[in-house]
């Protein structure tokens, strides 16, 4: 147990963003899995009454630069915008779906059909594909930060897709 807060409703985590160099995944590897088991972990060793923690914001990498320069000299700024991101655990709405832990998992960055999607990959109920658009914030969101190369890759189809439209 990290510590004991009876009544905190709601709690935000950042972690870190590691290097895209050298590694075959940076770390730590925040993604949509990895939040949940943290959402699940926390409620499950801290009390449960009076109040439970019913959301939960989880943080990966930094805030995004206040200007987006067109300097290829910050491309690794580039890197660490693309590879952050965030997630939102919330229990359920309805009674009952809190009463019995239930809760889902959305990340801001990609759209809401996006994270749809992701939804059905995590279940098993969909292939993991990646989708024409936003690839770089989907694949990211659902396995956790790109090594650089990959990244490269994945950012300049997304590029090539996009001039083609």
């Amino acid at each position: 147990m990290l510590a004991d807060f009876p009544h905190l409703l709601e709690l935000t985590i950042w972690f870190k963003l590691g290097r895209g160099y050298g590694e075959p995944r940076p770390l730590p590897r925040v993604s949509k899995a990895t939040a949940a088991k943290i959402f699940d972990y926390i409620r499950g060793t801290s009390p449960k009454l009076p109040v439970p923690l019913r959301r939960l914001h989880v943080y990966s990498g930094c805030p995004p630069p206040p200007i987006r320069f067109s300097s290829a000299i910050n491309e690794d700024l580039y890197w660490q915008e693309d590879n952050s991101t965030s997630f939102v655990c919330e229990l359920g709405e309805r009674d009952d779906d809190a009463a019995q832990g239930r809760f889902h998992v959305i990340c801001p960055k990609p759209s809401r059909e996006l994270n749809n999607k992701m939804e059905l990959v995590s279940n098993g109920e969909e292939r993991f594909s990646l989708p024409d658009a936003n690839k770089v914030a989907f694949s990211v969101a659902l396995n956790g930060p790109l090594p650089v190369n990959e990244w490269l890759e994945l950012r300049d189809d997304e590029r090539y897709v996009n001039r083609a439209k």
